[in-house]
């Protein structure tokens, strides 16, 4: 990202991230100022999602048969996707 903000303004910079894995995350970006040496920001967090794997036996009804076959058309079709909605807290600094 590029931009430029004048003497005496203040700019916010707002880091979101959507981990696909459960995860450390350990990374890090730059901001140039002009001729100032760049300064590097640390960002440390840690990627969980709510999520269940079970191994017991499903019945298999009529209604979960037809679930499956629906959910499986959208997954051939690359319609099925999964957003889960990130909700920061807000801090005031």
């Amino acid at each position: 990202m590029r931009g430029k903000v004048v003497a005496g303004e203040r700019f916010k910079v707002v880091v979101k991230f959507f981990p696909g894995v459960p995860d450390n995350i350990d990374e890090m970006f730059l901001v140039e100022c002009g001729h100032f040496p760049a300064v590097r920001f640390k960002v440390k967090a840690v990627g969980i999602y709510p999520g269940c794997l079970l191994s017991f036996p499903r019945v298999q009804d009529e209604e979960f048969i037809q679930r499956l076959e629906k959910a499986k058309g959208r997954y051939d079709q690359g319609t099925l996707t999964y957003n889960a909605p990130f909700k920061a807290e807000s801090a005031s600094h």
